[in-house]
């Protein structure tokens, strides 16, 4: 598996106790570094993290059964993202998304909102899982700031699986 923008490395962390390898990448050598004193301290020797660009990852084609992209899309192109999962992702291997799609922050690339997201989606070679094609499903998320302050916020939930050709 592998998890794109993995920040400190929590999620790679749990998907290393389902998958036999996890790989975390992520810009941020402070991520990268506090990811791997966790994983030193759990012991877990079964992933590894990466300081790596999301859109230039270090890997060959169809290398992972499962990608995360967690709140990610609205920072890059995401029409570039979605040819990179695309190609690194084995024949009917899964991808996950989340997304607030808060354009508040720095990005490049078109903006998207559920509906468009999911058409590029599926003309980038992906099937929707069922329950996600039409609407939103909403997931709550809690970003812990400081030792007093919380941000609540609500993640667009998106799952789907390399099924064709990307059209390009």
């Amino acid at each position: 598996a592998l998890d794109l923008g993995c920040s400190s490395g929590y999620t790679a962390m749990q998907l290393a106790k389902k998958f036999a390898f996890v790989v975390g990448i992520d810009l941020s050598f402070s991520f990268i570094s506090e990811a791997r004193k966790r994983m030193s301290e759990a012991r877990q020797g079964n992933l590894e993290f990466v300081v790596a660009d999301c859109l230039c990852p270090p890997f060959l084609p169809t290398k992972f059964d499962l990608i995360l992209a967690l709140n990610i899309i609205e920072l890059l192109d995401v029409e570039k993202l979605l040819g990179i999962i695309y190609g690194l992702l084995k024949a009917h291997g899964e991808v996950v998304f989340t997304s607030p799609y808060d354009y508040n922050r720095n990005m490049t690339g078109r903006r998207v909102d559920p509906q468009s997201f999911r058409h590029l989606l599926q003309r980038s070679g992906f099937r929707i899982g069922s329950k996600y094609i039409t609407r939103e499903d909403y997931i709550p998320w809690t970003l812990k700031i400081n030792d007093r302050t919380y941000l609540f916020y609500y993640l667009d939930y998106l799952r789907a699986e390399k099924v064709s050709p990307a059209k390009g």
